[in-house]
């Protein structure tokens, strides 16, 4: 089904979920999707954080893009009203996962020297590069513009984008960035390496990559080296 120009929106006709609802973050954990600590520390902060995979704050931009992009009315209209009848709901399964905050490992790691409590191996954090500068949510936002939002507008004349296709590739942004983060999570050096490592300085531009979410991590600080491993994370 496509969106026309004399297209009307009406609640009945609404298929897509844009924004993140009170329960999503249950749906990952029911699922056991990912890395899902509900165990908290003293302070009541949890070890963990759901993370939506195509995040809500890269699809909301898709308006600063459509301004930057210099989008007529008609055709943000089009693509809105396409993106209305599309079958996609952001909080579904496939677009959460569990991920660990940074007190995970500055509190928890640095407090242990037996290995087999160090986890999660394959997330990086959910607060490394996420929302810095070039960070997770700016390469999920250019993604979103090249592969659905600039798709639509350039099939808007003949009338070929349908509902089906958006659905097809917001899901292909769900399996790309799910593998994105995995193995981002388990680059070199590895995390039992980089964090044992950490104030060597062979490891001073490297241990930091696979807490990282980024595509480019950003240099970061190796924190203290006592038991509570303050300033770990900190940009450098």
């Amino acid at each position: 089904m496509a969106a026309r120009d004399h297209f009307t929106r009406t609640p009945e006709n609404k298929a897509s979920e844009l924004e993140k609802n009170t329960t999503y973050a249950k749906t990952a954990q029911n699922a056991n999707k990912g890395y899902n600590n509900t165990d908290k520390f003293a302070d009541d902060r949890p070890r963990s954080e759901v993370h939506h995979i195509v995040c809500e704050i890269s699809v909301t931009l898709r308006f600063e893009d459509y301004k930057d992009n210099g989008l007529d009315d008609a055709t943000v209209q089009y693509i809105e009203d396409c993106l209305w009848i599309t079958k996609w709901d952001i909080n579904n399964v496939d677009n959460l996962v569990g991920m660990p905050r940074n007190r995970r490992f500055r509190a928890d790691w640095a407090s242990t020297t037996d290995e087999t409590k160090w986890t999660p191996l394959q997330w990086p954090s959910h607060q490394v590069d996420h929302l810095t500068t070039d960070g997770y949510t700016d390469e999920v936002q250019a993604w979103l513009y090249k592969n659905v939002w600039s798709t639509v507008r350039d099939k808007r004349k003949k009338h070929e984008t349908s509902a089906e296709a958006i659905l097809k590739a917001l899901k292909q942004g769900e399996t790309h960035f799910h593998g994105q983060l995995t193995t981002r999570g388990t680059r070199p050096p590895g995390k039992k390496d980089g964090w044992k490592n950490r104030h060597e300085e062979s490891y001073a531009k490297k241990w930091y990559k696979p807490f990282s979410m980024g595509k480019k991590p950003r240099h970061r600080e190796p924190g203290a080296k006592r038991k509570y491993a303050t300033g770990l994370f900190n940009l450098r």
